[in-house]
This record gives C-alpha cells, structure tokens and sequence, in this order.
C-alpha cells in the first residue's frame, strides 16, 4: 500500500504512487504521482496521508477510465454531444439571475453592465483562423483548455467522462456559442430585472429564445445507450485494505506498494530510486497482466503464462509504442515483426519481480514463491569475437584523401582532428568516444627517449599508452 516517507535531508513526510504505464499518457506523461505532506512530525504525517492516498486513487481511477472509454468516444456523433450542450444550457439558463452565474457573462463598467461576448467570440475567431495552418492543433489545444470548466461541468452535469480531443474539441465550440447567446440574455434579464424591481415587481426572466427543454427521466440511459459513460453518483467508495495491511487477497500491485514502501524505510533517497528504476517495467508488466487477480491465487503456471508473454513484448519499442499498454505493444509487434524480449531479459525481470513474492512469503501470508523454478533459464548465446580490420582494409583506409590532402574548409571546420583521430584509434583500439576527449596537454613527450610519445595522466588510459 502507498505510505509516507520521510525525506533524508528535509525531514519532511512525502507520499508518492507509481502511474501504471498504460495510465501516463492521460497524465501528462508522469512517471508517479507526489505530495510533500509539509510536516515533520510523524503522526501528523499519517493523518495527512490517508486524504492524499485518497485522491491519488481517485486520480488514477480517472485516468484508468480515459483508457476504457477511449474506443467508444470515437463512436459519438455530433448529435449525441448536441444533448450535452443542450441540457447544460437549458439549466445555465434557469440560473441567469445568481450573480456568481452573471459574473461568466457580465462585467460590470463605468457605464453599467456590459455583455462580454468577445469572451468567447474571439477565441472563436483565431480558433477558425487557425484551420489548415501550422497553428491548428496549438490553437484548438488553447481553446479546449480555455473552454475546459465549461466542458467538464457540462460532462458532470450529464453524468459522463469524455477525454478524446476531437470529442472536447466539439463541445468546446459548442459551448463557446452557447455561452454568446447567454451572455446576450444575461444583460436582457438584468436590465429588466432592474426595470422591475425599480417599479415594484418581482423580476422574471425574460423570452430569450432559449429553449429549456430538459431531457426526460430515461435521458441518462439515453446517454448510456449513446456510448457515454455514465458515473454513478449514488456508490459509495469502495473499501480499501487498511493502511499498510497485505494479505493474500491483496493485488500485486498492493503487493508491489507494499514492498516499496519498507525499501524505502531502510534506503537511502538515491539507493531506493535506483533501486526501483529496475524493476519499473517487470513491475508495470506484471499489474497488466494479473490486474487486480489475488496473489494467493497467484500459482506457477501463472507465472509460466506471464513469462511467455513478457518474451511477445517488443525489446526497444519506439517512444508512441511504449506509451501504449503492453498488450497493444504485442499487437503491433506481431503485426510489423519487431524484435522481441530476450530469454535473458526476461529471465532477469522475473527474478526481480520473484524478490516481491519473497517477501509475502517471509511474512506466511504465502505458503511457497510462485517465481521459483518458472524461468527455462538463460539463453546460451556464442559471442563470436569481430577479428577486426584487415592490413589491406587499413590500407585502403588510410589512402584515403583525407589523409594525404585534406581542403582548407576541412581544417578551418574541424583542425586535424579527422587526420589523427582514426591513427590514434587505429594504433590503441581503444573507443571513439574515449579519443574525442583529448586534449593536446594529455600528449606527452618521454623524457628518456625523445621519440617516444603517451598520453599520460588521463583516467581512460590508467597511465602510460606509448
């Protein structure tokens, strides 16, 4: 489970969750969510915590509903969202006279009030500017993101989540030309509110052609027949493991926290994020593929399953593969034939993961480790030793142009460096990278024989290369 820590140098209690991998893309990319808890006393701490780890479960939560829904919002139709922006509207509407309500459509000016419908007209206009252009996909993120409290209140009003861009792109525009035509019956309500209350009358709001027409009492079901997902205002929070508490109905990734959580306690800041840095990714396969099955019930053919499906995941995916899930990763590799997980690799991720399991088992909370004896062992690999260039390659090589004449730009850009790099590493074998470095005060001179030449005092060399 997900507990404080204190920080070594600070002092201070801090609170952290790892993002399951498929999760980050809805998040902004992040690796973990964090919290400083802002105090160093421990008790303190732990009261803090339990309402942090709340909305951390909550956040995730959220994000694990964005990659559910992912497919069926690509499904909706203008139509459908039309329903949204109505309903949200037809109650805008009915709220007009609310003053934190005309505050969205009114400002208040030396002259009176004024309707601000450049609030959303203009954004509008550079929005459709923008089309066809460099600037498109800039300006429509801005637009969402200025349009969002109206969108996600909309959405809320609804009861539904939707994440896809076009999707809140859609509304966004929507809502935008909603909001111009309230703005316009903000001012028309207040003035004749005024007009009203100056002679004695209880204001009423005004025919603005403003249809209030809310859906009917199916219109939820409605929705859900739509494709929307529709969030159930009425569940209480599920139950949760006391804080700190494993058993063998936990999941492996209350498991994985579990464990975490005690490094942490006895490692350095540094040592623990070295630590985890290895077995982040055997740990983001494993939640994947057993999800949220009980690790009592975890058993050697399972892992047997979960070995063989690592070896399907592709060894050095591309950066927008490896945002995706790990399953979807496999899709894609069987599809194009890319290069899979070695038996090594994978044989050393389960000996990691295989610690995790250890642990419950030296607690009796399992009776054996399902890790062990899973893994078909490494694979042997015959390393065949490159016998390196040929006299007639170096020949051919070193009759290049370059060096017998090299061009004056050749030497204003780059000096000799062209001319003695290749020598040096022809004549020491050692690498590129480790030459590159030189400079000209690391060659020296014997003074005993002044025809010898080293490199002297420099780290890559540990000592003298005549």
């Amino acid at each position: 489970m997900t507990q404080p820590y204190r920080d070594p140098k600070s002092r201070i209690w801090k609170i952290r969750k790892g993002i399951p991998q498929h999760l980050r893309p809805f998040l902004d990319g992040k690796v973990e969510l964090k919290r400083s808890l802002k105090t160093q006393d421990a008790y303190e701490a732990k009261t803090k915590a339990a309402e942090v780890i709340a909305e951390f479960e909550s956040i995730i939560a959220l994000a694990q509903s964005r990659y559910d829904n992912q497919e069926n919002e690509l499904k909706i139709t203008p139509a459908q969202l039309d329903t949204i922006v109505s309903y949200w509207m037809a109650r805008e509407h009915g709220r007009l006279r609310l003053a934190d309500i005309q505050a969205r459509y009114l400002l208040e000016t030396p002259d009176g009030l004024e309707a601000m419908t450049e609030w959303f007209s203009e954004p509008l206009v550079v929005l459709y500017a923008a089309r066809d252009t460099s600037r498109q996909q800039a300006e429509e993120q801005l637009f969402v993101r200025y349009m969002s409290a109206f969108i996600d209140e909309a959405l809320e009003l609804s009861q539904c989540q939707l994440y896809e861009h076009s999707v809140r792109l859609y509304l966004a525009t929507q809502l935008a030309k909603a909001c111009i035509r309230l703005c316009n019956s903000a001012i028309d309500h207040e003035e004749l509110a005024r007009r009203d209350i100056n002679r004695g009358f209880e204001p009423n709001l005004p025919d603005t052609k403003i249809e209030p027409t809310e859906p009917s009492g199916d219109a939820l079901q409605q929705l859900k027949d739509l494709g929307f997902v529709v969030i159930s205002t009425s569940s209480s929070t599920p139950s949760k493991q006391s804080e700190g508490e494993l058993s063998a109905s936990s999941s492996v990734s209350q498991l994985i926290d579990w464990v975490n959580n005690q490094k942490k306690t006895v490692s350095s800041e540094v040592a623990f994020r070295s630590w985890q840095g290895d077995r982040n990714r055997p740990c983001e396969r494993l939640i994947e593929f057993f999800a949220d099955k009980p690790i009592g019930q975890i058993q050697k053919l399972d892992m047997r399953n979960f070995f063989n499906w690592i070896i399907r995941c592709p060894s050095k995916p591309s950066q927008e593969i490896r945002a995706l899930s790990f399953k979807k990763q496999i899709d894609i590799a069987d599809k194009h034939g890319l290069a899979r997980v070695s038996i090594n690799t994978a044989d050393k991720e389960l000996k990691l993961i295989s610690g995790y399991f250890q642990q419950a088992v030296k607690l009796d909370i399992l009776p054996k480790n399902p890790c062990h004896q899973v893994s078909p062992g490494k694979e042997t690999v015959r390393v065949i030793r490159d016998p390196g260039y040929s006299n007639a390659e170096l020949t051919k090589i070193f009759s290049l142009p370059l060096f017998r004449q090299r061009t004056n730009a050749q030497k204003a850009r780059y000096g000799e460096a062209p001319y003695w790099l290749p020598v040096i590493l022809a004549y020491t074998g050692a690498r590129a990278e480790e030459i590159a470095q030189l400079y000209v005060k690391d060659i020296k001179q014997d003074s005993d024989n002044s025809e010898q030449w080293y490199f002297g005092n420099h780290p890559i060399f540990n000592g003298r290369q005549k």
